[in-house]
Formats: C-alpha cells, sequence, structure tokens
C-alpha cells in the first residue's frame, strides 16, 4: 500500500470507523484484481481496430455513397440549381475527418455505434482514435444522438438493423 492510502486509513480509524482496516483489505485485493484493467495498447491492437472501422465502412458505403457540398455563396440557393452543388464520393478519410455536414456525420456516428457493438472491448478512447482522435466524450455523443435519430426515423432504424446484419455478417 502506497503512504497516502495507509495516511487516509489511519485518519478514517481514528475518527472512529472501525471497518476502515476491512475495507482497505478488500479495497487492496480488488487492486490486484482489477476486472477492467486495460491492457497496455500496441500497434496491433491499433491495426485490428483500423481493419474493423474498414470492414465496417465497405458495408455502410454502400448505403450511403456519396455526399453534397453548396459551393455557392448564397444563401438562397434553390435544390435544382446544380452550380452550386457539388457531389463527392464518400471515403473513409471523410468520415474520420473534421468535416461537419449532415451526409458524413450521419455516417459516423452509424459506424461509432456498430463499433460499440460488434466489437464491445474496445474502449471509447480508441474508437475515438479511429476517427480522428475526437474525445471519448464526443464518441459518447455520436452513439446518443444516433439512437434518437432512430427513435424517431424508423427508416434510419431499419437502415441500421440491415447494416448491422450485413456487418455481423462480415466481421466475425
Amino acid at each position: 500500500m502506497n503512504n497516502t492510502f495507509i495516511a487516509a486509513l489511519d485518519c478514517l480509524t481514528e475518527r472512529g470507523y472501525p471497518n476502515a482496516l476491512e475495507l482497505a483489505n478488500e479495497i487492496e485485493l480488488n487492486q490486484n484484481n482489477l476486472i477492467y484493467k486495460k491492457p497496455p495498447r500496441n500497434i496491433d491492437d491499433l491495426q485490428s481496430f483500423l481493419e474493423l472501422r474498414n470492414d465496417i465502412f465497405k458495408v455502410v458505403s454502400e448505403y450511403y455513397k456519396t455526399y453534397t457540398v453548396i459551393t455557392g455563396h448564397s444563401f438562397s440557393v434553390k435544390k435544382g440549381d446544380k452550380k452550386y452543388f457539388k457531389v463527392f464520393p464518400l471515403t473513409i478519410d471523410a468520415v474520420a475527418g473534421k468535416i461537419r455536414k449532415r451526409e458524413i456525420t450521419l455516417v459516423r456516428f452509424i459506424m461509432i455505434k456498430l463499433i460499440m457493438e460488434i466489437a464491445p472491448k474496445v474502449t471509447l478512447k480508441d474508437i475515438g482514435l479511429m476517427f480522428g482522435g475526437r474525445d471519448h466524450s464526443t464518441i459518447i455523443h455520436a452513439r446518443d444522438t444516433l439512437m434518437d435519430l432512430m427513435d424517431v426515423d424508423k427508416k434510419l432504424s431499419a437502415e441500421y438493423a440491415e447494416i448491422l446484419d450485413k456487418v455481423k455478417s462480415i466481421v466475425k
């Protein structure tokens, strides 16, 4: 046990907590047998995570092939006016990058949720690394936002279920 822990234990026993020593022994026992202790990250793990991300992207990109960008500076662009719209193919770099277009973020959110379901042992931090170094709270936000969208949009929910089935058949 370290000195800080011993000092805290002494303080508890002085203040009249009779079970402090038992608690300390239990904590020490649990410290040696941590259930959620994360193994050290190595390059093979990161490589397998990226392969998983790319496999999932192949399936998702069958459903969402392109995204559109408004290229004009006018805010009164009409949908039929093609000179202001440019269509780009969906790429893994766009999904993992900093683009915040709705079409891209939806695909990113779907991929994040798929990874969380397919590989539950992959940490939020590792998922964030797969998607351009995003923070773990961003990953949680993506999952929660997609779940909220699927509650409202039944077509999206059906698409997600279909994509999930395909991904499960490919990734084992």
